[in-house]
């Protein structure tokens, strides 16, 4: 089902994904802020398109959803949550899905949902570009997650269930 965000807002949103746990949502908006991104994809939208993109990804968007992927737009792993989504794991984990991580994959992740890029978390934990790439492939294993995206989201829905 694809959605406007300004016509159904998140709790629309909401409301169909309980009375249609089947379906698949997918968000067509001109609201480029990760935070509305995160929100619709923690509310269970699958995919999250902007109305500006290329007819071509847009196809390959729905592609990606329809297969069981996730989408949204690039802006979403480039700029920070100001504040930040509290994803963050300053406080021992709870979620059964997280805890199965290691100290050091943790540290990562929690960069990771601040919307730091690799060689920032690389410089910030004071490791290896090549290092952090393995530690976020070892995240997404964990998590049965193919990227970022899929990855924070599974996370969000981890920890608000």
């Amino acid at each position: 089902m694809l959605l406007d965000l300004r016509l159904c807002g998140l709790e629309g949103l909401r409301g169909l994904r309980l009375t249609f746990p089947e379906t698949t949502f997918v968000i067509l908006s001109d609201v480029d802020d990760r935070a509305s991104i995160l929100a619709c994809l923690e509310a269970g939208a699958q995919g999250y398109v902007l109305k500006s993109t290329h007819p071509d990804q847009f196809v390959r968007a729905l592609e990606t959803i329809l297969t069981g992927g996730l989408y949204a737009p690039a802006s979403l792993s480039l700029a920070p949550i100001h504040p930040p989504v509290p994803l963050y794991l300053a406080e021992p984990v709870r979620s059964p899905v997280l805890t199965h991580l290691t100290d050091r994959q943790r540290a990562v992740f929690a960069l990771l949902a601040e919307g730091c890029a690799t060689k920032t978390i690389a410089r910030r934990l004071d490791l290896a570009v090549g290092t952090v790439k393995v530690h976020l492939a070892a995240i997404y294993r964990t998590l049965g997650a193919s990227g970022r995206l899929e990855a924070l989201a599974k996370a969000h829905r981890a920890l608000a269930a």
